[in-house]
């Protein structure tokens, strides 16, 4: 699908199908869908929250006339913009549940998935999961799917299993849902690995034998009216809305140019700031790397909301470059961080620049976790990562990284308390990254 083409985000319909002798279908949220979705998410509470993305307010606050206006005007902008679908599972003409692709990304071409359903439709979620997948692999073009949940013990993940998704790995506390920052499990399913007739009929093929409901059990819906007040509500968080996205216009022209990296006079690299991006839910810099004045690559990094507070790194180094150390330790070192920029010298380019980077996230960002993906020929990068700490998480299979690289790449990542430990161990002696193990 061309990127300008929104025939595959905007005013989507997917289906019907039918189950156990219900329809369902996919379709873009309205503003009268509130009842039903505050009706389900309320009764289903305990099932959902210890899932759902962490919020301070009451689970009943979060489920207000308001919220659901300003999430429904919140997905007709993504979808126009195609950084993701939202949409609707509807059930005999009424919403009864959500199903949708976040961080749609056309360059890398994937995209995460999630969903929720009424407790008592068995079946519903796993056909409209499956209804949405076809659809982005066939109309919208994408190569993979993801999603992300606590795991083949989870309600979401033994429903990945049931879909034939593969693991690819664990993250060490990627999300913060449910009141605390959790382990999640990344699953993939990508268009190759798919039944040729379509993952909806596989699935339908799986409950055919489903006992089949009467009509009376689930009535059809009323004809509901708009009333006045509800209607001042929309118009209301409309204007506020379109003013709410006017003022990030304004803000993100406002931004200020991103630092420099690095320490001049203590160490020879420097990271000098090229671009900057900024978008709903991610922002990031592109750094050329300087050795001692000399250009010797590139390297950036991509930051996420306080929900993932992930930063995605990657690496360029000219291959001149690959696997140099750095004679800083012949410069005076001069004062008291000697001992520090002597250790640090002895290190190879790969891993100093990884510091400075890291150093960056969690100390000037205040990021939660620091992830990268590496292709197994990376070996200088592969050596460093493990140098400065960094955990193999597992693989992302047929992916393509922040350099535009497709392959079956590696993730490695880091997170705060670890790094921080470390900086302490380095501090005081123990030296650095592993040798504290």
């Amino acid at each position: 699908m061309a990127h300008n083409d929104f025939r595959g985000f905007v005013n989507v319909r997917i289906g019907p199908r039918v189950l156990a002798g219900h329809e369902i279908t996919l379709r873009s949220a309205r503003f009268d869908d509130f009842d039903d979705w505050r009706r389900i998410r309320l009764r289903d509470q305990p099932r959902i929250e210890p899932f759902w993305i962490t919020d301070p307010a009451p689970w009943s606050e979060r489920h207000t006339r308001r919220r659901w206006v300003r999430e429904c005007l919140e997905s007709r902008t993504a979808a126009k913009q195609q950084t993701a679908l939202s949409l609707v599972i509807d059930v005999d003409g009424r919403l009864r549940g959500q199903c949708g692709l976040s961080e749609v990304d056309f360059h890398q071409s994937s995209a995460e998935l999630g969903a929720w359903v009424d407790a008592e439709l068995p079946g519903a979620g796993a056909l409209a999961v499956a209804m949405l997948i076809d659809h982005a692999t066939r109309e919208c073009g994408l190569t993979r799917v993801i999603a992300i949940n606590r795991g083949a013990e989870s309600p979401a993940g033994r429903q990945c299993k049931r879909l034939g998704a593969r693991v690819e790995a664990v993250m060490a506390e990627a999300l913060h849902v449910g009141g605390e920052r959790r382990d999640h499990t990344v699953w993939s399913l990508r268009a190759d690995d798919l039944p040729p007739n379509g993952l909806a009929n596989t699935v339908l093929g799986m409950y055919e034998n489903a006992p089949t409901r009467s009509s009376s059990e689930h009535p059809a819906p009323s004809r509901r009216r708009a009333h006045l007040g509800a209607g001042m509500l929309v118009a209301r968080e409309r204007l506020r809305y379109l003013a709410g996205q006017l003022r990030r216009e304004w803000r993100d022209r406002r931004q200020p140019t991103a630092p420099d990296l690095g320490r001049p006079g203590v160490d020879p690299i420097i990271l000098r700031a090229q671009r900057r991006t900024s978008g709903e839910s991610v922002t990031g810099t592109d750094y050329d790397v300087l050795v001692d004045g000399r250009f010797v690559g590139r390297c950036g990094l991509r930051t996420t909301d306080w929900v993932r507070s992930t930063a995605e790194l990657w690496l360029s180094i000219a291959s001149s470059a690959r696997n140099a150390n750095i004679e800083a330790a012949e410069r005076d070192a001069g004062g008291s961080d000697e001992t520090a920029r002597n250790e640090e010298a002895a290190q190879p380019l790969h891993a100093r620049l990884l510091g400075i980077l890291l150093r960056h996230v969690f100390d000037d960002l205040g990021m939660h976790r620091a992830a990268l993906l590496l292709l197994p020929s990376d070996t200088a990068e592969l050596a460093a990562v493990d140098d400065v700490g960094m955990t193999r998480e597992g693989s992302a299979y047929a992916s393509i990284d922040l350099r535009g690289r497709r392959g079956d790449h590696e993730l490695w990542a880091i997170i705060a308390p670890t790094w921080r430990r470390q900086a302490s161990d380095r501090s005081t002696g123990k030296g650095y990254a592993r040798t504290s193990e």
